[in-house]
């Protein structure tokens, strides 16, 4: 499957939906026509996601710093971390629907105990124009300038 999009987010995880989605509403909101695209190898998307917190889909922490994060530089994370605090990831859920309440600071899961409300509001993509292509890879890893992706 061939296609052109403007923006391609890798992985379509807890992280990578949130970024795909903030895309899309960041696009809407400037009346901008882009074209969104989550690319994950999973199957089934959010599996991982329904796992967070025994099942119960745990969203975050009472406080969060660099040293919870790996991948980049101490000072990389705590600019992102600056722009998304955990004040603004509560508030994301509210915009969803999802309440939030917190049961000790290394958790904060859905006020509702239904499965997981907080997981659907993360799949809810779709609502802001972010498409997701399941069970895509990378089918050519030889030259960083040309990356070819198929989805299945």
């Amino acid at each position: 499957m061939k296609f052109d999009t403007d923006i391609a987010v890798v992985g379509a995880g807890a992280a990578g939906l949130m970024a795909a989605i903030w895309a899309g509403r960041t696009a809407l909101q400037r009346s901008c026509n882009m074209r969104v695209v989550t690319l994950d190898g999973a199957t089934k998307l959010g599996a991982k996601i329904l796992v967070a917190g025994g099942g119960r889909c745990n969203v975050t922490h009472d406080e969060v710093d660099e040293s919870a994060f790996a991948g980049s530089t101490p000072a990389a994370i705590r600019k992102v971390l600056r722009r998304f605090d955990v004040a603004k990831t509560v508030e994301f859920f509210r915009e969803q629907g999802v309440a939030l309440k917190r049961e000790t600071p290394e958790n904060s899961f859905p006020r509702r105990i239904e499965r997981p409300p907080s997981c659907r509001a993360l799949l809810r993509a779709e609502e802001v124009g972010v498409e997701t292509l399941p069970r895509a890879r990378r089918t050519d890893r030889t030259s960083r300038q040309c990356r070819k992706w198929h989805s299945r």
